[in-house]
């Protein structure tokens, strides 16, 4: 038997779904437990994928951090 690719997840099926969804730091534990839970719901609801198959990123960070277009970072710049 092979070991699963992340210990904290049961072994993935074919049918994996990667999401990473930025966002702006600052929402709590519980806020991204249900983003998380409810993202995994409706793929299984839109697209029949397993909720074990789902696997989410939320990376954080702050509006300096954004950039939307020609090279400036607007929260910075103005």
């Amino acid at each position: 038997m092979s070991a699963s690719p992340c210990p904290l997840s049961p072994r993935p099926s074919a049918g994996r779904l990667d999401i990473a969804l930025t966002m702006r730091s600052g929402r709590a534990p519980a806020q991204k437990q249900a983003l998380c839970r409810r993202i995994a719901e409706l793929a299984q609801e839109y697209a029949g994928t397993e909720p074990r198959n789902v696997f989410i990123t939320l990376p954080e960070n702050e509006s300096a951090d954004w950039s939307f277009g020609h090279g400036v970072a607007q929260y910075i710049d103005g």
